[in-house]
């Protein structure tokens, strides 16, 4: 979740689009999957961070803290809700 919350506040990521496996079209903040799991193994660190990024990812979505759909992933909390200004990007 750190590395989720890091990640949107420096904008990395857009509105969630619209479509099968998404929620109502900009109502979440996604972030790429690939930048998620880059700083996750930048944190990490050592061999085993790939599985550890597994493991980690598997846990949130199972416990419902995150979604992940066409290569991006939201908190679908209010955490991750999108802020108007945010909306129109």
């Amino acid at each position: 979740m750190e590395c989720y919350r890091v990640l949107r506040l420096e904008g990395i990521g857009e509105p969630n689009p619209g479509g099968a496996g998404f929620p109502e079209q900009s109502q979440y903040w996604c972030v790429p999957a690939e930048r998620l799991k880059e700083m996750f193994a930048g944190k990490k660190g050592g061999s085993n961070s790939s599985s550890a990024y597994s493991g980690a990812l598997n846990g949130l979505k199972g416990r419902n803290l995150l979604q992940m759909n066409g290569g991006l992933v939201w908190t679908p909390t209010e955490d991750g809700k999108c802020q108007r200004a945010e909306r129109s990007l």
